[in-house]
């Protein structure tokens, strides 16, 4: 809102203002999301990063397993 009131006061047509606001907004949007796929959801504080960590654990007990596997069949 702060940059359409600069624009405005610098007399910018409607058209720009518009397209700069919407630049701007889809810009935020971007990083975000880039943001929450990445996994920095940790650091934001939510509570996804329960589910994180406990996907990670999954996927560790599951290779131990597997690996446990593979070296009784290979004895």
């Amino acid at each position: 809102m702060l940059i359409g009131t600069l624009l405005a006061l610098f007399d910018a047509q409607i058209i720009v203002r518009i397209m700069v606001v919407a630049l701007i907004a889809t810009l935020v949007t971007g990083i975000a999301i880039g943001f929450r796929w990445n996994g920095y959801r940790v650091y934001l504080g939510t509570h996804a990063h329960r589910t994180y960590r406990r996907r990670v654990d999954l996927d560790s007990s599951t290779q131990t397993k597997q690996r446990h596997t593979l070296c009784a069949a290979l004895s």
